[in-house]
């Protein structure tokens, strides 16, 4: 099948067992139809004449496939821009959610501030509540004593006349003088035991109510602070998703950029499937065609998810390291002289150059976050 070759990127098509033709540069496939209408397209060469033998020519090396060195750092190079972009849509979320938790705090301590304001003016009506209800409850004992010294009296009556009629008048007249006596007592005791609790209630009041005045006082200056430091936060936070966000669109576009090269399939143009082609390219020897062939996009994301979350910073460390070090995608002098290739190979080596810039920075937007957010 070497004598066909993809519309796309211009690579042989060899024939699968399923009867489709795929393209070894780029994945294309073609089924039964466009092959023979390949076939038809094109004509049987002449016999040649009779001639001596000559001696066998070396096969030409082929021209339209990608190094695979170079392919194999043009993955990587798509991985780490897109474990930057990923980084930076979680610090973005964490510099989010520190703020938003700074400001349920703050919340939190507004709303019990004005739960004490309320449980303050609660206490001021139930203290004259409860005063009301003394009054009455000695208003009430009052009553039932005067009744109570009505039978006493009635006692100390009878008791007047016998003591009279025994002509004896001297105990007959200290009855009523210790009746009154006992009457006046009784309603003194009242009115001074209403004295007494009321102000011991008034005074234990008092002093819940002055301790829940300073409390609610501290609590005005402790939100007056949580207030200044929210607005610090979100200023730091803010000024940290802005460079977050400028790095992702500058990021964005030079991975826009290399994907533009058309070298790997669009559905495979995201983390997942970059993290998949490299893993697989990586470790072992086989071609991208055959890494496409067995992709199964669904389970890669569950496989890869894993990966990135334990490699993300290890890769993007190791990026930077190599930037720093000047480390550049190396292009065979042969390739350089392909002129199929070399328009790509130098898309691909300009992508390398300007990431290498990037990374060669003191440190990424999204690894200065936790600076901001102290």
């Amino acid at each position: 099948m070497a004598g066909f070759k993809c519309d796309i990127c211009g690579g042989d098509i060899r024939m699968q067992a399923n009867k489709t033709g795929v393209c070894q540069g780029c994945g294309m496939e073609y089924d039964l139809e466009a092959i023979k209408a390949m076939a038809g397209q094109i004509s049987e060469p002449a016999a040649p004449a009779p001639s001596a033998p000559a001696a066998p020519v070396p096969a030409p090396k082929s021209t339209d496939e990608i190094e695979r060195p170079v392919l194999v750092s043009y993955l990587n190079e798509l991985r780490v821009m897109e474990t930057v972009i990923h980084n930076d849509n979680l610090a973005i979320s964490k510099a989010q959610k520190t703020v938003c938790d700074f400001q349920q705090r703050r919340d939190n301590a507004v709303r019990k501030r004005q739960d004490n304001i309320n449980i303050t003016n609660q206490n001021s009506k139930t203290r004259e509540d409860n005063i009301k209800v003394m009054k009455q409850q000695s208003g009430k004992n009052k009553t039932d004593f005067i009744q109570l010294m009505g039978g006493v009296g009635a006692i100390a009556g009878i008791a007047f006349f016998v003591f009279v009629l025994l002509d004896y008048w001297i105990i007959a007249l200290i009855i009523p003088v210790l009746y009154v006596a006992l009457f006046i007592a009784g309603l003194v005791y009242e009115e001074k035991a209403l004295k007494t609790r009321t102000n011991e209630y008034l005074e234990k009041s008092q002093q819940s109510k002055e301790a829940n005045d300073k409390l609610i006082k501290d609590q005005a200056v402790v939100i007056d602070n949580l207030n200044s430091e929210l607005s610090k936060k979100k200023g730091k936070a803010q000024k940290a998703i802005d460079e977050c966000n400028a790095e992702k669109k500058a990021v964005g576009a030079l991975l826009a950029k290399a994907y533009s090269a058309n070298i790997i399939p669009q559905q495979f143009r995201n983390i997942q499937g970059v993290y998949y082609l490299y893993d697989y390219l990586s470790t072992s020897n086989q071609s991208l065609s055959e890494a496409l062939m067995q992709a199964n996009l669904e389970s890669i994301k569950q496989k890869m998810d894993k990966m990135i979350q334990l490699q993300s910073v290890q890769i993007i460390q190791q990026a930077q390291t190599n930037a720093k070090l000047g480390q550049l995608i190396e292009i065979s002098e042969d390739i350089r002289m392909n002129t199929a290739l070399a328009a790509k190979y130098a898309e691909i080596a300009a992508i390398n150059s300007a990431l290498n810039a990037q990374l060669a920075a003191e440190s990424l937007a999204y690894q200065r976050v936790d600076f901001w957010l102290k």
